[in-house]
């Protein structure tokens, strides 16, 4: 008896040390998990029926998982393939993983069962608005009026899913090494981006840039080409935009000691969104409109006071790119959603349930496949381009 309560006290130690450090290192992260916590509680709290896996998807299918954190395990408990593909999911749960085996003792996570949708627009069917309001699912981003969604750090803080740029922290090396100071920067803004998505926001960008001697704007198209991510802190001033909803790629900018340009409002949130400030002795990038009206004047402002935004990108690469956007802060926020999701949670999620055999008697069934097995589990077979809309409803499993 005497060692239980030892290791319980051992447990309640290393929870309260970790929670200090957190609270202490980062404290402004912590808002878009507050916010759904909060907003839960005041429904009366998270319900089973709100994380079932969502098969009824006329315009593209969301990939989706639902997860089990049961005794400091992570096991997958239902799968739904869609588009994106599996990639995505593997990053963010590498990622939510990575968090949970570095604490001591995982056990004292308390148990949580969620849905993780991968889709860009998580809660949306129709590109037009929300069309899912109750369901409750973990996502990379959230509209600003979806209310329902806990925000997760994007699969861009594990690896992006191809080569180009690959895993997260090696960027961050690169970065550091290759980066330059200030005012030995390209004196220009620069963006480089696909017209196919956000197109009339984009487009406002490429015409209130067109012909200044400060821009290095351009569209992506024969003539111009990607330019590597790293390669983007070559300028003094780099500009981020929306894509089909939230873009990762402003977390790579922020990696970088430049000026960061961001039109607002923005109309969708990540998981650190709040922690950017537009303006005081903290600004940490540099606000224009969303019709990018006033880019030419900001521009022609900071050209000219070009210590202020040497300032401004100081303090950005200070906040994101040795703060809050390091693999320590992710960490430290995916245990916190974890624990604060599991207060707004009003059931006790079970790792076994009783099935039938054919003989008739029962038997105990442990739920899904563990991570460790999932990640190198082939999924099912899916032709993504020759299946038409409406047979997206198949579920692959669902424990």
């Amino acid at each position: 008896m005497s060692n239980v309560k030892s290791d319980n006290h051992d447990d309640f130690l290393n929870a309260t040390f970790l929670t200090r450090i957190r609270q202490t290192a980062f404290p402004k992260l912590w808002f878009e998990i507050e916010r759904a916590r909060d907003w839960h509680l005041a429904q009366g709290g998270i319900r089973p029926d709100q994380i079932a896996l969502w098969p009824d998807e006329p315009d593209k299918a969301h990939s989706q998982v639902k997860a089990l954190i049961f005794n400091g395990q992570l096991y997958i408990v239902g799968e739904k393939q869609g588009v994106p593909d599996r990639h995505r999911v593997l990053g963010g749960l590498s990622n939510l993983y990575r968090a949970m085996m570095a604490l001591p003792d995982p056990r004292v996570l308390p148990n949580i069962e969620f849905t993780m949708d991968a889709n860009d627009k998580s809660q949306s069917m129709l590109a037009d608005g929300l069309t899912r309001p109750g369901r409750t699912v973990w996502t990379w981003t959230r509209h600003v009026t979806d209310n329902d969604s806990f925000v997760m750090p994007d699969f861009d803080g594990w690896a992006f899913p191809d080569d180009t740029l690959g895993g997260y922290a090696p960027f961050r090396d690169r970065v550091m090494a290759i980066d330059k100071p200030f005012q030995e920067k390209i004196p220009q803004a620069f963006w480089r981006g696909s017209m196919g998505v956000a197109h009339e926001l984009r487009q406002g960008l490429v015409d209130a840039a067109v012909g200044k001697p400060w821009s290095d704007v351009k569209a992506l198209d024969g003539e111009h080409k990607i330019i590597a991510m790293h390669e983007h802190c070559n300028w003094q001033y780099i500009v981020h935009t929306e894509g089909n909803s939230w873009s990762g790629r402003l977390r790579y900018l922020q990696n970088c000691n430049s000026a960061v340009i961001v039109h607002n409002p923005l109309n969708w949130i990540a998981h650190y969104y709040p922690v950017m400030e537009s303006e005081g002795s903290s600004q940490n990038y540099i606000p224009v409109r969303n019709d990018w009206t006033d880019l030419d004047e900001k521009m022609q402002y900071y050209l000219s006071h070009s210590d202020e935004a040497e300032s401004i990108a100081a303090e950005g690469a200070r906040v994101f790119r040795d703060r809050y956007l390091t693999p320590a802060a992710e960490a430290c926020y995916w245990r916190k959603l974890v624990r604060e999701y599991a207060k707004a949670q009003s059931w006790e999620p079970q790792l076994y349930k009783n099935v039938t055999n054919e003989d008739g008697t029962m038997q105990l069934k442990r739920r899904g496949v563990s991570w460790e097995r999932f990640v190198f589990r082939p999924p099912k077979p899916l032709d993504y381009l020759s299946r038409k809309i409406e047979n997206w409803n198949e579920i692959d499993f669902d424990d």
